[in-house]
């Protein structure tokens, strides 16, 4: 494990790449059919950062559960708090009836980090009409990373303790693929547990996860080859954003689009820092949105489900209103509670 941990601006770039696709899929802008696959972005960049976060504690023998868990609960918690009571405050005046109760389940499966499994039982499909007015059916994809947080740190911890010295890219490899597998299985034959639940996007965690662990066991790149391989990665997510619909299987094989390409950037970022795509990433507001990323990501989807369940069109003006607004909290959020 000889990962260096540093900060990467253009990881910064991913992540508000990541959550640009999502607001512009959720506010219906013509053309974005497949912004949801940001959320895939967010997952293999998780995967790589946790790891990296854990090496560095493995091997300077600071790890702790106690520590890792405190940390992640202040990170994730505070914010997800004033959102949600901001959501309630918000909704309060309009929703009638059993809006209210539905809202209440959500809210505590969302605090436990089970909001995924909430959603799975409740509903259909992800992509179903009776989902635009659920004001925290978006939580479905924190509560997935809540559970990866679970499950990795007590893997590597074990692996790390117990697999020195051994050839563990083999067992690595083996359920990488056998978690691929899995996934286009359910997406075909169970979408909307595929769509909801951890077993399906695992695989995706384990692409960032693969590339902290083993990137100084894989080619190093040149120049040209880092220059390549990030704009091809870049590619792919933005095409795959652009090309696919809430119709196709997912996440399944169209899922290793952009989970690859994100994968494939962050890889090329660790040999050639200064790569065209990796600039382009790091200019400053993407540096900014990447860094609020997570409150943008809290904040943007209450309103407009609020605006579905009033049936008030999503015109532009009220898309670049709604945009303008939610920067503005993201910002405060991030700035006074986030942040703290």
């Amino acid at each position: 494990m000889k990962a260096k941990l540093s900060y990467r601006a253009d990881i910064e770039g991913l992540r508000a790449l990541a959550v640009i696709l999502v607001i512009l899929y959720h506010y219906q802008v013509p053309g974005i059919t497949g912004g949801f696959i940001g959320v895939d972005v967010f997952f293999v960049i998780s995967g790589f950062v946790i790891t990296q976060l854990l090496e560095r504690a493995f091997q300077k023998d600071t790890f702790r559960f106690r520590d890792f868990y405190a940390r992640r609960i202040r990170r994730l918690v505070p914010v997800f708090l004033l959102v949600s009571t901001a959501t309630f405050l918000m909704i309060s005046p309009f929703y009638i009836g059993d809006a209210y109760y539905i809202f209440a389940k959500s809210w505590l499966a969302s605090l436990i980090g089970l909001s995924n499994v909430y959603y799975f039982n409740e509903l259909t499909q992800y992509f179903a009409p009776e989902t635009l007015s659920l004001s925290l059916l978006h939580t479905w994809s924190l509560a997935v990373e809540e559970q990866f947080y679970l499950l990795w740190p007590a893997s590597l911890y074990l692996a790390y303790r117990f697999g020195k010295g051994r050839n563990a890219h083999w067992p690595f490899r083996i359920t990488l693929v056998a978690t691929f597998a899995l996934s286009v299985y359910m997406a075909s034959g169970h979408p909307a547990a595929a769509y909801y639940l951890l077993p399906a996007r695992l695989f995706e965690f384990m692409l960032g996860t693969g590339v902290a662990l083993f990137s100084q066991q894989l080619p190093r790149l040149n120049r040209g080859s880092a220059e390549t391989l990030a704009l091809i990665g870049l590619i792919l997510i933005v095409a795959t954003a652009l090309l696919i619909t809430k119709h196709d299987h997912f996440p399944g094989y169209n899922a290793l689009w952009p989970t690859l390409g994100t994968a494939m950037v962050i890889y090329a970022g660790l040999h050639q820092p200064g790569t065209f795509t990796a600039r382009l990433l790091s200019l400053p507001v993407m540096v900014f949105l990447g860094g609020i990323s997570y409150s943008l990501y809290l904040w943007h989807w209450p309103p407009v489900a609020l605006m579905h369940y009033q049936l008030i069109e999503l015109t532009w003006l009220n898309r670049l209103l709604l945009i303008a607004g939610v920067v503005v909290l993201s910002w405060l959020s991030f700035r006074f509670v986030e942040n703290r």
